[in-house]
């Protein structure tokens, strides 16, 4: 990237007096300015991509409820003796697609 080129977008960042001062502090001690100093920091930084997305774990979320509340019904059902034996089925298929959904984060996540 040359130095020469012309910067024509900007972004605004709103601070705390402290996260300025704190900034401040570190921009001088590389001898940058802010702007060189948060660009290079940007623009250098590795980012490390969440392990499950927003809405994968709203799915899993969503998974989890659906099996805790068909067990706190088989319990409340159990407690009041009108089941003896439960069919586990729907909550083993539940169970199998939450296994799956997090076995396929586990292949797409590397391991460090």
């Amino acid at each position: 990237m040359s130095e020469n080129r012309k910067r024509n977008k900007s972004v605004l960042v709103r601070l705390t007096d402290e996260e300025y001062e704190m900034l401040s502090v570190k921009a001088a001690a590389t001898e940058k300015t802010m702007p060189t100093f948060l660009r290079e920091l940007g623009l250098n930084q590795d980012i490390k991509s969440p392990l499950i997305r927003k809405e994968d774990a709203t799915e899993i979320a969503k998974q989890i409820r659906m099996i805790g509340n068909n067990l706190n019904q088989l319990t409340k059902l159990a407690h009041q003796g009108q089941i003896r034996v439960v069919e586990a089925d729907d909550a083993r298929r539940e169970l199998e697609r939450l296994w799956q959904l997090l076995s396929s984060y586990r292949r797409k996540t590397p391991t460090n």
